[in-house]
């Protein structure tokens, strides 16, 4: 299951269930993980391209042997929202709240669909019922800016995300502040501040795989290849020549040179 893991982290669903398909025989039920690769799979492909059937299959079968399970409930409000729109995925959320309410990821997806149909008010709520119900203090804060930059206030997101990243010392508190922020300012096109963050980052959780995928995904971005290079070299000590993080940043630095040579 870990390879499985690995490849949905380098965003290739096909891959991973691929990897599933190699654990059949060991008995283990794989229906969430399937579900999960499933919809990522779905997702990824343009909406008149969609094929849900198997996925809906499995979800009716997780439903019958998990009713009410968050994972379960969470990978539906995801199908919903992106197979019939936010509308009908808040309100199943809504339904299924008395029986998933002590549970953080329930209200933080709540929080995030709501801030797509620009409910400020409604995802205020949600954001705070996430912390009361034991949710991540920094994962808040994050959601707080992305309800910041939906509503347009992108500077007032870099701003909250920057201040609270120096009341949020330990890293693995700051950890969602930072990855945040750095996506937020490399969508801004800030670059440079987006690389140092990351780098600090780095330096501080060296075998952090989600951090180095990410800085990955930001030096193909940037065609920074000799940073792309360090990090290779990174994966490269973590996980030995055939590691999966490393065979996606290799793959990836081919496509963006292909891509750069057609231009």
């Amino acid at each position: 299951r870990r390879a499985a893991d690995a490849w949905m982290a380098a965003r290739l669903p096909r891959k991973a269930l691929a990897a599933l398909d190699g654990l059949e025989a060991t008995g283990e039920d794989l229906t969430e993980t399937r579900l999960r690769c499933h919809l990522a799979l779905q997702i990824g492909r343009d909406p008149d391209e969609r094929v849900w059937d198997e996925f809906l299959a499995l979800l009716q079968r997780a439903k019958s042997d998990r009713p009410h399970d968050p994972d379960v409930v969470l990978a539906e409000a995801h199908y919903l929202a992106a197979s019939t729109g936010t509308a009908g995925a808040i309100a199943m959320l809504y339904a299924e709240q008395p029986f998933l309410e002590s549970f953080p990821r329930y209200w933080r997806a709540l929080a995030e669909l709501l801030m797509l149909q620009q409910q400020e008010e409604l995802a205020r709520e949600a954001v705070d019922n996430f912390v009361a119900a034991g949710g991540d203090p920094a994962v808040a804060m994050s959601l707080r800016a992305q309800r910041s930059v939906q509503a347009g206030r992108t500077e007032e997101a870099i701003e909250l995300l920057s201040r609270s990243l120096a009341d949020l010392p330990a890293a693995d508190q700051s950890q969602s502040v930072r990855v945040a922020l750095v996506n937020l300012l490399s969508a801004e096109g800030r670059t440079n501040r987006a690389k140092e963050l990351m780098t600090s980052a780095i330096d501080e959780e060296p075998t952090s795989f989600q951090l180095l995928s990410l800085a990955a995904g930001l030096a193909l971005g940037q065609r920074d290849f000799d940073w792309a290079d360090k990090l290779e070299q990174r994966f490269l000590t973590l996980e030995g020549p055939d590691g999966l993080y490393r065979k996606y940043l290799r793959a990836g630095r081919l496509l963006a040179a292909i891509n750069d040579a057609q231009q």
